[in-house]
């Protein structure tokens, strides 16, 4: 599950958090939840009403339903992204310098 679902399943069952309790209770790096809350509005899957509650307009997307229009660009975006955190996370040289290259043979591909 990427971080991204992560926070959309965590808002799902708490409408009214915060962007701090969210990255407290995900264990996320500072700043990230208002991304992806960014993301997950920009997507038409969440809004935030009047009151700032978070509400759901939307499932989010399945593998199922996401198989046929996935491409390939995407996918390494998505790698990306998850590969991004964990690099982030990391303070281990050794663990950054093989995140480091995983980032850049996906980057290589786009």
């Amino acid at each position: 599950m990427t971080n991204k679902e992560k926070v959309y399943r965590f808002i799902q069952n708490h409408n009214k958090a915060t962007n701090e309790e969210i990255e407290s209770n995900l264990n996320l790096p500072s700043g990230n939840a208002r991304v992806y809350i960014w993301k997950l509005r920009n997507e038409g899957l969440i809004e935030i009403n009047e009151s700032g509650e978070f509400v759901i307009l939307e499932s989010y997307p399945t593998i199922d339903t996401i198989s046929s229009s996935i491409n390939k660009r995407d996918l390494y975006m998505e790698l990306i992204e998850n590969y991004m955190d964990e690099f982030k996370k990391t303070v281990n040289f050794e663990d950054k310098m093989r995140i480091g290259r995983e980032l850049r043979l996906l980057i290589e591909k786009l």
